[in-house]
């Protein structure tokens, strides 16, 4: 839990501004503890505990309902009586360390996996995690795609030794769970996985256009990106994956199709938009996080 007391964890005493933010934050700090650091405060009128409180509940909801709405396969999950309770308790406990808004969640999977309560569905820590990641797709920065068809214009040798670039949006996820089925089924995109189908997947997630996209790939997919991002040149990325050259062919070719590399440059060099259905698993058609 986040230290609330007048003092920092140095036992320093805390600023007016530190004092107030942390007072925001806990229930149990008494609009008189407040006063004894801020001087503006300890000569208010006496309808001054009832206005804080006003404020201190309006800025917690607020923040609960922005993680509500940025969330929403995560809050399906675990109903919305539960989740807010939940995530009340983690902006108390994590409050943002940034202005924007959208910065802030991040560590709501990690919280979310160490509470008791959720020990029995740990999947759900990985809904909420691409979920997370889905938003930072969003936000990331605007890259050209690199085509298929450019790529296929390089001359052999400047292909083989060539090191591509994942778009910024690009993120992957490793899941024990079928963390894309489940996130679809909650999102209106399919129905819930049954037992026979409870598997292990791993989801890409990148926004190559206006829209982010949410695919499952496969070992070969994921060995390729994970090549590429550490910088190999391409001869070496496909020699690393340890299958057939063809095989690995065809992997690369719907990476690129796909739009997850972009121009080294930031320039336009796509012939036509990408097709993004060419990973060969239905890609998510829902609307974009906020």
């Amino acid at each position: 839990m986040t230290d609330l007391s007048l003092t920092s964890p140095a036992r320093e005493p805390l600023s007016q501004q530190a004092a107030f933010a942390r007072a925001l934050l806990d229930p149990l700090f008494s609009v008189e503890q407040l006063a004894v650091r801020t001087p503006a405060i300890a000569a208010a009128d006496n309808s001054l505990a009832q206005r804080f409180a006003v404020h201190r509940n309006n800025v917690v909801a607020g923040l609960v309902n922005g993680l509500q709405d940025s969330f929403p396969a995560t809050v399906r999950l675990l109903g919305e009586e539960f989740f807010r309770a939940v995530v009340t308790e983690y902006v108390r406990a994590s409050p943002p360390q940034s202005p924007v808004l959208s910065e802030y969640g991040g560590t709501l999977a990690d919280f979310l996996s160490r509470l008791t309560s959720l020990q029995a569905y740990p999947y759900v820590t990985d809904v909420a995690q691409l979920e997370w990641l889905r938003r930072r797709a969003y936000h990331s920065a605007d890259q050209s795609v690199l085509s298929l068809n450019a790529i296929r214009k390089m001359p052999i040798q400047q292909l083989l030794s060539h090191r591509f670039t994942l778009h910024p949006s690009v993120h992957w996820l490793r899941s024990d769970y079928p963390v894309v089925s489940l996130w679809r089924s909650q999102v209106g995109e399919g129905a819930v996985p049954g037992h026979e189908h409870w598997d292990a997947e791993t989801a890409l997630i990148w926004r190559p256009g206006h829209s982010v996209q949410v695919a499952v790939v496969n070992h070969t997919h994921l060995k390729l990106l994970e090549q590429i991002q550490a910088g190999a040149v391409l001869a070496d990325a496909m020699a690393a994956i340890g299958a057939p050259i063809a095989v690995v062919s065809q992997h690369f070719s719907a990476l690129a199709r796909a739009g997850v590399l972009c121009a080294d440059d930031g320039s336009v060099v796509t012939d036509s938009p990408p097709s993004y259905l060419d990973l060969s698993i239905p890609k998510s058609q829902t609307s974009n996080p906020s």
